[in-house]
């Protein structure tokens, strides 16, 4: 598989989540926002985020159970991720090689390997999380 050079990425976006409000997540609002309350469906960073996040808290309540430093600072989380990646790229992530994000050409497509849309791929949660865990 033809990869774009991790070490030469610009690494924006690093992960990829489901990015299509219309195929998203179900999520309740009681506050309100544009006009939404109650339920509605979102994706995005709006939902990728939480879901990331959610992911490295996880390895990082198993890395303190172990007595392992977290992993909370933005560069040592990329160390790691692209570390993770280079050693292991296909159990821990599944390549999105298809889709758009806008109408820029080449720069808006995904492709196999590392692109501007998608990063490094969809993480494969539980293989991912280990690997956080796992590493030094």
């Amino acid at each position: 598989m033809k990869r774009h050079s991790l070490r030469h990425a610009l690494r924006v976006p690093d992960v990829a989540y489901a990015g299509n409000p219309a195929s998203g997540f179900a999520i309740y609002d009681s506050y309100g926002y544009g006009g939404r309350r109650g339920w509605f469906v979102a994706g995005g960073t709006s939902a990728g985020a939480p879901q990331w996040s959610g992911l490295l808290a996880i390895a990082n309540g198993v890395r303190i159970e172990r007595g392992k430093s977290t992993l909370n600072a933005v560069s040592a989380v990329e160390a790691v991720l692209y570390g993770i990646a280079s050693a292991s790229y296909r159990t821990t992530f599944h390549d999105v090689t298809s889709g758009a994000n806008g109408a820029c050409g080449a720069v808006c497509d995904a492709m196999p390997g590392y692109d501007y849309v998608t990063g490094l791929g969809r993480p494969i949660a539980g293989n991912l999380v280990q690997a956080l865990i796992d590493a030094p």
